[in-house]
């Protein structure tokens, strides 16, 4: 039990699995709050993205217990900006989804800001595009 409460507080500490949970709450906030203002709410569509949020968590943390059992490093798959920024001495594939995760929720994000009718700097659009584009093939 000692154990598993120690692999909790680690990934507790982890930085790219903080900010997964963090860009998924609040894009599923603002994911509700555009579809008021467009008079859009729809239980099956909120349901669905709720299913897809839970989703994406069960994934990182799934993928954070196969980095225990298996220790696999895939920096070399990560644009070096973003791993200075993180400054991860490595990336387990729980990081990695976790950023890939986190940039398609940021994109999210910034997109339901703008049909809420929030500015959205280009440049900050564009760097995140910039950085999807490198990691993925969206």
């Amino acid at each position: 039990m000692d154990n598993l409460n120690l692999i909790f507080e680690d990934m507790a500490s982890s930085t790219v699995i903080r900010l997964v949970m963090i860009l998924t709450v609040f894009d599923a906030i603002f994911g509700v709050l555009r579809a008021s203002k467009e008079r859009k709410l729809n239980s099956t569509v909120g349901i669905n993205g709720i299913i897809r949020k839970i989703a994406i968590i069960i994934s990182v943390l799934f993928l954070y217990f196969i980095d225990i059992v298996i220790n696999v490093n895939v920096t070399t798959l990560v644009p070096d900006i973003i791993v200075s920024y993180l400054q991860l001495p490595e990336i387990g594939l729980a990081e990695f989804f976790g950023i890939v995760l986190s940039l398609f929720e940021l994109t999210s994000i910034m997109n339901n800001l703008h049909c809420i009718g929030l500015p959205i700097p280009k440049k900050l659009r564009e760097k995140v595009e910039i950085l999807l584009k490198n990691i993925t093939s969206e």
